[in-house]
């Protein structure tokens, strides 16, 4: 089975195991070090996101639980298949999750996740000149964005 197999309800009884016998057992069973970018957020709690999808694979019918040699952890795996099932795993260090409600949490990582999402779509051209030499405009997380040139020519900002 692929990792896509994984199930809310098999990274739910991970997240119990987790709970019964303390990070430090949990990650010392399965053989994983502490997170140190991507952890879930699960009712108030944090845990060590790629550890947790390594057990929880385990607790799919006939399947063992993975070891973290076995796959790779980070946004493109383990933090997609975990949003994917409904969970919050923020963007960022963990360091900065200390002592923020979940709510706080998800907030902030959705935000840096469209912080990040609308960089990338208008790298190189927000503002600056085209190809052909006009001005480009484009779309940003509240609509259309207007380019520099256009600013100072309708009397923005």
């Amino acid at each position: 089975m692929a990792l896509g197999d994984i199930t809310r309800q098999a990274v739910i009884a991970a997240i119990t195991e987790y709970d019964e016998l303390g990070q430090d057992q949990f990650l010392s069973k399965y053989g994983f070090e502490r997170a140190r970018s991507y952890v879930l957020v699960h009712d108030g709690k944090s845990y060590d996101s790629k550890a947790i999808v390594g057990a929880a694979h385990g607790f799919l019918p006939g399947q063992s639980p993975l070891r973290a040699r076995q796959f790779s952890g980070g946004e493109a795996t383990v933090g997609r298949l975990l949003r994917r099932l409904g969970f919050i795993v923020p963007v960022g260090d963990v360091s900065e999750s200390a002592g923020r409600s979940p709510a706080e949490i998800a907030f902030a990582s959705l935000a840096e996740k469209q912080r990040r999402r609308w960089h990338r779509s208008t790298r190189g051209s927000a503002g600056g000149p085209t190809s052909t030499g006009k001005a480009a405009t484009t779309s940003g997380p509240q609509g259309p964005l207007l380019s520099q040139f256009d600013m100072r020519t309708r009397g923005g900002p």
